[in-house]
């Protein structure tokens, strides 16, 4: 049985040893020079990829659900349902923050927001909230927050080489209309 377990231990070792020479130095003193790893030329790529996700911003158009949806309340007889959301990034880093609210034209009823994050690795996303920072009877103003970075795999785990926020807001209005910025 010990043997067993010795032998396991020993093919993942090797394994391991194995990949992580291929993957980190393989073969070009470039990349091997006094630490194991090359900084300067995994941040470039992961530099582009964050700076992608900072300028690649997609507004949607506001949809209108249930569209005369007949509701007896003391503003009107009719609500509408509207969504915008903004989509920052591309497939390897990207954000969602969407926002929904409710309003029969001239005031807003209810309003709420959401995000959606995915990442492949080594960038990271996270969801930090969404925020209602300031509202009247006509329009609500939401603060979005995201952390994006970039790390390293270690065979300790992951190493988290530089992280930054991203703030994005937006002010929704009771006929339908929105401003992000």
């Amino acid at each position: 049985m010990n043997k067993h377990i010795f032998t396991v231990f020993l093919v993942i070792f090797v394994s391991l040893t194995i990949f992580s020479n291929g993957v980190i130095y393989n073969g070009n003193p470039k990349l091997h020079k006094s630490s194991i790893f090359n900084y300067e030329q995994l941040q470039k790529r992961q530099l582009e990829i964050l700076k992608i996700y900072e300028t690649n911003k997609t507004e949607s158009s506001p949809l209108i659900f249930n569209k005369n949806t007949k509701k007896i309340t003391n503003y009107s007889s009719n609500i509408f349902t509207y969504r915008t959301s903004l989509y920052r990034g591309s497939f390897m880093l990207w954000s969602r923050d969407n926002i929904e609210w409710r309003s029969n034209g001239t005031k807003i009823i209810s309003s709420s927001g959401w995000q959606e994050v995915g990442y492949v690795f080594p960038n990271i996303v996270h969801a930090k909230g969404i925020v209602l920072i300031s509202k009247t009877s006509t329009y609500h103003k939401y603060r979005t927050m995201k952390t994006i970075g970039t790390g390293v795999v270690t065979p300790w785990g992951d190493v988290k080489i530089y992280s930054r926020d991203v703030i994005d807001y937006v002010i929704i209005y009771a006929n339908g209309n929105y401003n992000w910025y």
